[in-house]
C-alpha cells in the first residue's frame, strides 16, 4: 500500500480547513485499494476551535496543536509530533495550507506519477478568482544578484509595492489561461501553497530546520532538492485548485510582510548563494 501522508497547517482559517478536508476525504476514495492517506493538522491559530475530524470516514486525521513559528515551521512541530520515522516511511509527503481542494483524480494521478529521481512534485494550481495558473513558479535558478535586488526591494516597502504592481500586471498578460494544456517538465521550484515530497527526499532533509518564519520556502526547498541530487517536475495531470489566495498571510500588514521576506532572502543568500 502507498503512503501518503498530508501535514496543512491551518492559521484561523476552520471553514477552508474543512473544505480541504473534504476534498481530501472524496479523492481518497478513488485509491483505497492502494492507497492510505493520513493527515496531520497543524493548528496554529491564535483562538482555537475544536476540529471535527468525523466526516471525513475515508481518511485519518489528527490534530496536533502547535505554536504560530511560521508556515514550514508549524508543519514540521506537528510532523515532529506525528513521529519522525513514521515521516520518512511516508511514500509521499504534502505539506500545504488549508485554502486550497484536490481535484477527485488527485491520487489516481500521483500515484501514475514515475518518481525516480524526483525529490518535489509541482502540480497544476489554479486560482478561480485571478483566473490564473500558479505553477509552473520558477524555471530556472534565480541568480545571485537578482536575489540581491528583491532583497534591496523587501527592504524599501515603497519599492516593492511598485515591484509587486508590475510583477502581477505582467503576469495577468502572459499568464496561462484555463484549459489551456501545460506540459509536464523539470523546473527549479514550484509555488508553495502545496509541497508534494518523495520519500528520498524526506530522508535526505527532515527535519527541515528552516530557520525563517515566512518566505523563502520555495527556494529553500528547490535548492535542498538540487543539492541532494533529484530534480523539481512540474505534473499538470496532478490538479488542485487555490480558493483564496494568502488567506493567513494576506491578513498581515505589508510592511511586515516586506520584513520576512527580507530575511528570508538574506539567509537564502548566505547559505546557498
Amino acid at each position: 500500500m502507498t503512503k501518503v501522508l498530508i501535514t496543512c497547517v491551518n492559521y484561523n482559517s476552520y471553514n477552508e480547513l474543512h473544505a480541504f478536508l473534504t476534498s481530501i476525504d472524496i479523492a481518497t476514495q478513488a485509491v483505497m485499494d492502494r492507497c492510505t492517506v493520513q493527515v496531520v493538522i497543524a493548528d496554529n491559530s491564535a483562538k482555537k476551535q475544536t476540529i471535527d475530524t468525523t466526516p471525513y470516514p475515508h481518511i485519518h486525521c489528527k490534530v496536533q496543536d502547535v505554536p504560530n513559528d511560521g508556515y514550514i515551521n508549524s508543519a514540521q512541530e506537528a510532523m515532529m509530533q506525528y513521529g519522525t520515522s513514521l515521516i520518512t516511511e511516508a511514500d509521499f509527503c504534502i505539506i500545504s495550507n488549508v485554502d486550497i481542494r484536490l481535484k477527485e483524480n488527485f491520487f489516481v494521478n500521483l500515484l501514475a506519477t514515475d518518481i525516480a529521481n524526483i525529490g518535489w512534485i509541482a502540480p497544476r494550481i489554479y486560482t478561480p478568482s485571478t483566473q490564473a495558473e500558479e505553477n509552473p513558479q520558477v524555471l530556472q535558478r534565480y541568480s545571485k544578484r537578482k536575489l540581491q535586488l528583491l532583497k534591496l526591494l523587501y527592504t524599501y516597502p515603497i519599492l516593492s509595492r511598485c515591484y509587486d504592481y508590475t510583477y502581477h500586471l505582467i503576469r495577468r498578460k502572459h499568464r496561462n489561461q484555463a484549459g489551456k494544456t501545460l506540459a509536464k517538465q523539470y523546473i527549479y521550484s514550484g509555488h508553495g501553497s502545496i509541497f508534494i515530497f518523495t520519500q528520498a527526499f524526506m530522508r535526505h532533509v527532515f527535519p527541515f530546520n528552516f530557520p525563517c518564519f515566512l518566505y523563502g520556502e520555495e527556494i529553500f526547498f528547490a535548492e535542498k532538492v538540487r543539492l541532494n541530487g533529484l530534480v523539481t517536475y512540474f505534473d499538470p495531470q496532478i490538479e488542485v485548485e487555490n480558493t483564496s489566495a494568502h488567506v493567513s498571510t494576506g491578513r498581515m500588514a505589508y510592511n511586515k510582510r516586506c520584513r520576512y521576506s527580507a530575511i528570508a532572502l538574506d539567509y537564502i543568500l548566505k547559505t546557498f548563494y
